[in-house]
């Protein structure tokens, strides 16, 4: 009889566990330090770029891959956006689940974005360029990141504060999640929905 209480006791832990599990996968919100990760690695990333970039060479040369990287950003935000977040299987769940609760903190956990940008830009970039312009392109490409990552968070989560700009990005943002999900993707610019035709105002 003790034995048979161990093991339902056992199998009932493993239902308890099996069932917050699955609560996990279907709500994915973030702990509030998970979330705010970002806005601690991401400006010490860019600090070590910018150091690494700026050690040695041409000034200018590494001003124009910031640039390079800051608008290369504008771009990824967009088609990351529209293609990954709205249309790949699993990605695209937990984004609606964001779309579902704006104010939840939903977002990706920072292991996997910086082994993203390692892996897809700054690895390969380095291979082919060099330490530092690799360097210099990130330190932009990581900027735009956070710059991205700081007005998602503004736009959902804090009031404009008589900011003519934060308002617009607010309203068009708001399109977006209560309108039509197929319209602006930009966040942080409405630029590429403007190319790409996906622009509501």
């Amino acid at each position: 009889m003790h034995q048979f209480d161990g093991q339902l006791q056992r199998a009932l832990q493993l239902a308890g566990a099996a069932r917050q599990t699955a609560r996990n996968l279907v709500s994915p919100a973030m702990s509030r330090r998970m979330f705010f990760l970002d806005f601690v690695v991401y400006p010490l990333a860019i600090l070590a770029c910018l150091a690494a970039a700026f050690s040695a060479g041409d000034v200018l040369a590494t001003i124009g891959f910031i640039a390079l990287g800051l608008g290369g950003w504008t771009l990824a935000e967009y088609l990351i956006h529209r293609f990954v977040l709205h249309h790949l299987p699993g990605v695209a769940a937990i984004h609606m689940a964001h779309h579902h609760a704006p104010r939840e903190l939903i977002g990706t956990p920072t292991i996997f974005s910086f082994a993203a940008f390692y892996l897809l830009a700054f690895w390969p970039l380095m291979h082919v360029a060099g330490l530092r312009p690799a360097a210099a392109f990130m330190a932009g490409l990581l900027g735009g990141y956070l710059a991205y990552a700081a007005t998602h968070y503004a736009v959902h989560h804090l009031g404009s504060g008589g900011s003519s700009v934060l308002r617009t990005l607010k309203r068009q943002h708001a399109l977006h999640h209560h309108g039509d999900s197929d319209r602006n993707f930009g966040v942080t610019s409405g630029l590429w929905d403007w190319v790409f035709g996906t622009r509501r105002d």
